[in-house]
């Protein structure tokens, strides 16, 4: 099997695993029920990027992009969360890496995960990498997402 193939198919298995759920012996944080979600910055976070369409800004802890897996990212489009982001390195995917426990908390409550993308980066770090975009919002909401 080529190396492509297993980053392919380690990137998928990645997905599914956080999209649905890492079993954790802590009980799971308050959901919430109503969407969109309201942005407000969390303690700690900064604006790291403008606008990309289909995403909206970004923004996170600096010492949450020191090393990979980088995130978690929030994205942020006309003053709400549109999604929770974390890039993988394609070297660590290749190696079969493993990460668990990664979040999609705000605010201390989980948020509602509606669908999910799965991004090449050639060359936005220094090494290739894949950025997964866990969205709250709908896909149709997610391809309006315009900048000015």
């Amino acid at each position: 099997m080529t190396q492509f193939k297993r980053a392919t198919i380690g990137i998928l298995i990645l997905a599914g695993i956080l999209f649905t759920g890492i079993a954790s012996s802590e009980p799971p944080p308050e959901r919430f029920e109503a969407l969109p979600l309201a942005w407000v910055e969390p303690k700690g976070v900064v604006k790291i990027t403008e606008c990309f369409p289909h995403q909206g800004e970004h923004f996170a802890k600096l010492k949450d992009l020191e090393q990979f897996p980088v995130g978690p990212i929030y994205t942020v489009y006309n003053g709400q969360l549109t999604s929770i982001e974390y890039v993988f390195a394609k070297e660590d995917l290749e190696k079969q890496s493993s990460w668990k426990n990664l979040k999609f908390i705000y605010h201390g409550r989980e948020v509602p995960i509606q669908h999910m993308d799965v991004d090449y980066l050639p060359d936005i770090f220094p090494v290739e990498t894949y950025a997964i975009h866990f969205y709250v919002i709908t896909h149709g909401a997610e391809r309006s997402i315009e900048c000015n």
